[in-house]
């Protein structure tokens, strides 16, 4: 039952986590220890394309929000039974793409970012193990939010900042009947943005600020029958602690509220080349207004996936995801948007050596 254990990281990861406007703060990309598990030295390529469709109530062919590419980067090196080193690089762990001006509406915003961490990986007896390391991101925007604050005449470029933080967690398995848990902390980021106006020659007008919140991720997978593996996950993420406050004006331009995602799926080996999934995901909706640059409240979505696996070891996962986005209304603008959902394709190549 050990070999289960590659099912569902393949598939899963590709898709559950890559959306066009981010869990109601910004996350694209969330970060998984899970490549730091797999067996002797490993690397995997994913590429993902989110298409949304965001259309207000009154216009539902006016879709607010814009296509989104992610791309990630993940190698282990094995150095010993007992540690491993690893890298990954994202570059699109947040982000967000809006434009209302499809419904006569000037507000936009885009915000992206690239992040590179490096961990550590010990495994202190066959079932404990521990990991850490840190993560260097870096953020970037551009907006126009003269509808949002009259005072400001147009467009606004928002500098790029960095910042670094930490990850830390544990974890437990048994690798007889493939079960692992592991529990992994995400400190949260902070970004100075130097503001200035492009149709002004890039005049200095303040200072913007953002950032990634505090976030706990508890991921637990289990073989449940032969060739089959039963996975799921809960990250909570701390956004109301990570509002951007545009020229550290009070109150914040964005309104993230706290989140809790939480996914569940199954896993399944057909034969030594062929593996698939159903990977399900939910975020309870909170009836409070949302962001312009996040117009949804909560969502409900569903992937599947399929691995083929080529006998020199190459494994090269395909998967779709649908995901129906919670009914909202905006807080600056009052603009309800109902019936919005967003379908998300993936592709990841991935090797043991």
């Amino acid at each position: 039952m050990k070999n289960t254990i590659k099912i569902a990281t393949a598939i899963s990861a590709v898709l559950v986590s890559s959306t066009a406007l981010g869990v109601t703060g910004m996350d694209r990309l969330v970060f998984s220890p899970s490549f730091m598990f797999e067996e002797g030295n490993f690397a995997e390529l994913t590429l993902a394309k989110a298409n949304p469709s965001v259309s207000p109530a009154f216009a539902s062919k006016a879709n607010v929000a814009k296509d989104v590419n992610t791309l990630r980067f993940a190698y282990k090196h094995q150095i010993n039974d007992r540690i491993g080193l690893g890298m990954m690089i994202n570059n699109q762990p947040v982000g967000v793409d809006v434009d209302y001006k499809v419904i006569g509406n000037g507000t936009r915003g885009s915000v992206s970012a690239k992040s590179y961490i490096a961990l550590g990986h010990y495994k202190a007896t066959e079932r404990v193990s521990a990991y850490g390391g840190v993560k260097y991101q870096t953020q970037e925007g551009n907006a126009d939010l003269s509808v949002l604050n009259p005072t400001v005449p147009g467009a606004t470029t928002f500098k790029q900042d960095s910042d670094t933080g930490f990850i830390i967690g544990a974890a437990y398995s048994i690798p007889k009947i493939a079960l692992r848990a592991s529990l992994t902390y995400e400190s949260g980021l902070a970004f100075n943005h130097d503001t200035t106006l492009p149709q002004l020659g890039d005049t200095l007008i303040g200072n913007t600020t953002s950032g990634t919140p505090d976030s706990i991720l508890l991921e637990v997978q289990s073989g449940i029958a032969k060739d089959t593996l039963l996975f799921g996950s809960i990250r909570y993420a701390k956004w109301s602690e990570a509002q951007v406050k545009f020229l550290d004006q009070d109150p914040p331009i964005s309104d993230f509220e706290n989140t809790t995602a939480y996914t569940l799926g199954i896993g399944r080996k057909f034969n030594d080349s062929i593996s698939g999934s159903v990977t399900f995901n939910y975020e309870k909706s909170n009836g409070k207004l949302s962001s312009e640059f996040s117009p949804q409240d909560g969502e409900k979505g569903i992937a599947i996936g399929v691995k083929y696996t080529a006998k020199n070891g190459l494994a090269t996962s395909l998967g779709i995801q649908h995901r129906k986005l919670g009914d909202t209304k905006t807080k600056n603008a009052a603009i309800d948007f109902e019936d919005n959902d967003v379908v998300t394709v993936g592709l990841k190549f991935s090797k043991s050596f």
